[in-house]
């Protein structure tokens, strides 16, 4: 199935961009442009 093979991928960059340290603060569109890099890179 290419979609999970796709969602397999994706996991270990997803996971790291969910993960955020104590002390860091990103604002909302900042996180979304991040995040639609995330996707537009798989």
């Amino acid at each position: 199935d290419p979609e999970l093979d796709q969602s397999v991928a994706m996991y270990p960059n997803l996971r790291a961009y969910l993960q955020q340290a104590a002390n860091e603060s990103v604002d909302y569109p900042t996180s979304l442009t991040e995040l639609a890099q995330l996707f537009q890179s798989a």
